[in-house]
């Protein structure tokens, strides 16, 4: 079996670090971001250099970090025909800008900052500071449909996992500029982010539905207390799959963009279990000081992905989803990035 580092550098290209090994073999922003910490935890901070210059060196006129760099046409490329590349902001499903590009890609900058020793183009990095500035309202950033990393959903508004990524952001912030003004605005973030707690697990703005992602990273990056991470973990673990689902509710025709009904796969951000929600959960786990269970959940996705020598995007009842359009990416970076830093306990020091 391929180690999981051999597996994530598998996915190094010329100017950063691919998705995946078929269909998503782009440098997609979110994906490129999380797959950087486990580079990071490897030490191999050249590669994590060049996939922070290539959406710094292709910013949009405002700041906006594209949310992927490739492939023109994402339906030619998953049936293999020929699609030209270019850069892209806005969600491929609507016209709306992604949002959390921004918040990830200086979260990534602060800590390839603090690990390498090296410093990025400050100009540009105050460039993508300068969009999400402009885009926050009383502390928490809105968008439109499509534009989260639960790119299937129409849900707008302020969002769960956006909002814990852009609280986690302005704490990196406040150490690239070396300015105290972001931690206070990161606090009042937080506080927002409190008011979505319902005892049980943080609601998803206005959805009040358990969604895995955002409550995951709110443990890692230190918005939730011990108690609320306690009762996060708990409520995700009521399962009986390797890695948790997208949420815990089933989407309907409002919720989900209607193509994904006619292809079946309107579940992609319901009930499909994500790799990389395997991963944050070992890690949030390790951050709470349980190591026996995250020991324990590591050795599961560990044998999974033995038996399929890769690991998957997505899987349904433990096995990767292979339905007659679509079929789960392999050598997903985002899960691997996550699972490598875990086993390196990077996530303990984002606080």
């Amino acid at each position: 079996m391929l180690l999981l580092e051999d597996l994530l550098r598998r996915q190094y290209g010329k100017h950063g670090i691919y998705a995946g090994s078929s269909h998503f073999h782009d440098y997609w922003c979110r994906d490129s971001m999380f797959a950087s910490f486990g580079a990071l935890s490897l030490g191999d901070y050249e590669q994590v250099r060049l996939t922070v210059d290539n959406f710094l060196n292709n910013l949009r006129k405002d700041g906006h970090v594209a949310m992927r760099i490739g492939t023109k046409n994402q339906i030619l490329r998953y049936l293999g025909l020929p699609t030209g590349h270019g850069i892209f902001h806005r969600q491929d499903k609507g016209n709306n800008d992604t949002v959390d590009g921004n918040s990830l890609l200086l979260i990534i900058a602060e800590k390839y900052e603090k690990l390498s020793g090296k410093t990025l183009d400050r100009a540009k990095i105050r460039e993508v500071i300068h969009w999400l500035d402009t885009h926050d309202k009383n502390g928490l950033l809105y968008e439109g449909k499509y534009a989260s990393w639960e790119d299937s959903l129409k849900h707008t508004g302020p969002r769960l996992a956006t909002n814990v990524c852009h609280y986690r952001a302005l704490l990196a912030t406040a150490e690239l500029l070396d300015n105290p003004v972001y931690l206070k605005r990161a606090e009042h973030t937080k506080s927002e982010i409190q008011k979505w707690w319902n005892g049980e697990y943080f609601s998803d703005g206005e959805n009040s539905s358990c969604m895995s992602g955002g409550n995951l990273l709110a443990i890692l990056w230190g918005i939730a207390s011990k108690e609320q991470s306690l009762q996060i973990l708990k409520y995700i673990a009521n399962r009986k799959t390797i890695a948790p689902p997208a949420g815990f509710w089933k989407p309907r025709g409002k919720d989900v963009f209607l193509p994904f009904f006619l292809i079946n796969l309107s579940d992609y951000h319901g009930m499909m279990e994500w790799s990389w929600l395997a991963g944050a959960e070992i890690a949030a786990y390790r951050v709470i000081g349980d190591e026996a269970e995250a020991d324990r959940r590591e050795a599961a996705i560990l044998a999974q992905i033995k038996g399929d020598d890769t690991l998957y995007e997505v899987y349904k009842d433990d096995m990767p989803v292979q339905r007659l359009i679509y079929k789960s990416e392999k050598d997903f970076a985002w899960a691997l990035g996550i699972l490598v830093a875990s086993k390196a306990s990077l996530f303990h020091v984002l606080e």
